[in-house]
C-alpha cells in the first residue's frame, strides 16, 4: 500500500509540473497574435550555443523532422500553439528545437 501511495504522489507531482509549464495565459483558441507571441516566449534562450536554424522556418512539423532526420539532426518540438512543452536541459549537439503554429515551424533553434 505504501508503495502504492509512493508512486500516486509522484505522479501527482509529474502532473503539476507539467501542468506549469503550459501557458495558460495565452491558450490555443486565443487570438491569433497572442497565441503566436506565446508560442515564441517558450525557452527563448535555452543555451549558449543555441543558433538560428531559418531553414526550417515555414515547413510543415513532418517536412521539419523529415530535414532533421536526414541530415542525421535530432529534433523535438518545445512550443506549439501558445504552450510550452516540458523538456530536457541537456544540450544535445545538433538536436532542433522547433516551435509551431498551425502545423507550421515559427521558430527553429539547433545546437
Amino acid at each position: 500500500m505504501r508503495q502504492v501511495r509512493n508512486g500516486l504522489a509522484v505522479a501527482g507531482m509529474i502532473a503539476v509540473a507539467l501542468v506549469a509549464c503550459a501557458n495558460p495565459a495565452a491558450p490555443s483558441t486565443g487570438r491569433p497574435s497572442q497565441v503566436r507571441s506565446a508560442t515564441l516566449a517558450c525557452f527563448r534562450n535555452h543555451g549558449p550555443d543555441e543558433s538560428n536554424a531559418p531553414g526550417y522556418v515555414g515547413l510543415s512539423v513532418s517536412q521539419a523532422f523529415g530535414k532533421a532526420r536526414s541530415v542525421g539532426d535530432e529534433y523535438r518540438t518545445v512550443a506549439k500553439n501558445g504552450h510550452c512543452f516540458a523538456i530536457t536541459s541537456d544540450l544535445v549537439n545538433r538536436r532542433v528545437n522547433i516551435w509551431v503554429l498551425h502545423g507550421r515551424v515559427i521558430e527553429a533553434r539547433i545546437f
